[in-house]
């Protein structure tokens, strides 16, 4: 669905260069999504902006910074099927890769499909016991990349996360006065106040996320978003 989001919010745009912008701002996302290992997103992302009733946008594409034109053809890179879609096994691979991570669910779905069918679940009446070891062993290599937990604040050396923050005050001796805290700690007090300010407005930013879910509209009708395309650009037929 992340797909059809990405490319319904691209056609639905009927001004050229905000469009440009829009796009230019998913790649930013994928990229994003990427840098925090979430591949599964990503690979949605970029399969959207991949998508012909996207692709076939020339105009606004034209206007798409070339910076982030390479920055796609990046990311593309690591969808290449071919090889058994190598490039992405390989970096799943990388030691710098450390949990926690987020597969690309169709990928993991297609190796467990490929080990189910592949083997037969029993061998002269007997149970296929190494078919059930390689199932396990993929279920484990999925599970182990979910092993640490997924924690956003610190991801780009970010601020201290919520936690630390409000463990922060329970070490404050109980003794000190408060002529006392403010004269000695008006660094640390103004550092509370900067965190609590950021906890608000990612708390807001929450809210404001999810009632923008809750009203979103996403196209997966592939006739309806050839039409919106065609009258954000029009041009030659598509053939789906």
């Amino acid at each position: 669905q992340e797909m059809y989001w990405t490319i319904t919010e691209i056609i639905r745009e009927t001004n050229l260069m905000q469009r440009s912008k829009i796009i230019k701002h998913f790649i930013k996302i994928a990229k994003c999504c990427k840098d925090m290992k979430n591949f599964n997103s990503m690979f949605a992302i970029i399969s959207g902006l991949d998508h012909k009733t996207v692709q076939r946008l020339q105009a606004t594409w034209e206007r798409v910074p070339d910076k982030y034109k390479k920055i796609f053809e990046e990311l593309k890179l690591l969808l290449d099927i071919s090889r058994n879609m190598s490039v992405y096994r390989n970096l799943l691979r990388n030691d710098l890769i450390a949990p926690p991570i987020i597969p690309m669910f169709p990928v993991c779905m297609k190796d467990l499909t490929f080990i189910h069918l592949g083997n037969q679940t029993q061998d002269n009446n007997l149970i296929n016991f190494e078919k059930l070891r390689m199932i396990s062993k993929e279920i484990r290599y999925i599970v182990n990349m979910s092993s640490s937990p997924y924690d956003i604040s610190n991801m780009f050396d970010s601020p201290t996360s919520h936690s630390q923050i409000f463990a922060g005050f329970g070490h404050q001796p109980t003794t000190d006065s408060f002529a006392t805290i403010r004269k000695h700690q008006t660094g640390m007090r103004l550092s509370i106040v900067a965190n609590a300010k950021r906890i608000y407005d990612e708390a807001l930013m929450v809210k404001k996320v999810k009632t923008y879910l809750n009203n979103a509209e996403i196209i997966e009708d592939e006739d309806r978003l050839f039409e919106l395309a065609n009258q954000c650009e029009p041009g030659k037929e598509i053939k789906f």
